[in-house]
């Protein structure tokens, strides 16, 4: 089965910061443990994320009768009007490719409007594994409810914050990279250049992240470490 493709719409620019952030790509994209990442140039249908399929005619049949109508791409065939889809393109490589400490993708982040509406598009729909669901606090006016839901695609994490000011039905929305050693990645991250915020503690229990404030990057970075319990 193929592993979840990021892709992501960018320039020159965008290739660049992601060399200095990833190591080395092949065509402009990078192959991780639980994912692929590619910038495809100035494209404009935007980010958006492929998960991964045994084979795509059969997933665009099956998730067709779901009601979902994707059209089919050189990397794999996207739902209209949604920054989802599906491609069998991506394997997992060997070891990871970055020299920066990244060792895989700990989550992506989507934003949704309608809770119901994406539970049944991640869950129902797409197949992923729902794990969780939570009432983020402090973060909204009152009488408004934030919520997070979390997903899970083989060793992929998908987090969808449901706010009911988000303007589009679901938003692709940010990358969360998995460290081992917080510390040496922030070090060399800003060695290549990057601006990065302090290391503060992160909401689970024994994490640590800081954020990644380069436009370069296209949608909203951040790293993560995980604790040891």
């Amino acid at each position: 089965m193929g592993l979840a493709e990021v892709v992501l719409a960018g320039t020159d620019e965008t290739l660049d910061a992601y060399r200095k952030l990833l190591g080395s790509d092949d065509g402009g994209a990078w192959s991780l443990p639980n994912a692929r990442v590619r910038v495809a140039g100035d494209d404009p249908a935007g980010n958006f994320v492929l998960f991964g399929a045994d084979s795509i005619d059969s997933a665009v049949r099956l998730l067709g009768r779901r009601g979902l109508t994707l059209d089919t791409s050189e990397h794999g065939a996207r739902a209209r009007g949604l920054p989802i889809g599906v491609t069998a393109d991506s394997t997992a490589p060997t070891e990871s490719v970055s020299e920066t400490g990244i060792l895989a993708v700990d989550h992506l982040v989507f934003l949704a409007a309608d809770r119901n509406y994406a539970v049944a598009l991640f869950g129902a729909i797409l197949g992923l594994d729902f794990r969780l669901a939570q009432v983020i606090p402090g973060v909204a006016e009152p009488g408004v409810e934030v919520s997070q839901l979390f997903f899970r695609d083989r060793d992929l994490i998908v987090e969808v914050v449901v706010k009911p000011d988000v303007p589009e039905a679901i938003a692709f929305w940010g990358i969360a990279w998995r460290v081992g050693d917080i510390e040496a990645s922030r070090k060399v991250l800003r060695e290549n250049g990057f601006d990065i915020s302090e290391i503060h503690v992160g909401h689970k229990p024994g994490t640590r992240v800081c954020t990644m404030r380069d436009q370069s990057l296209v949608v909203p970075t951040i790293l993560i470490e995980q604790g040891s319990a």
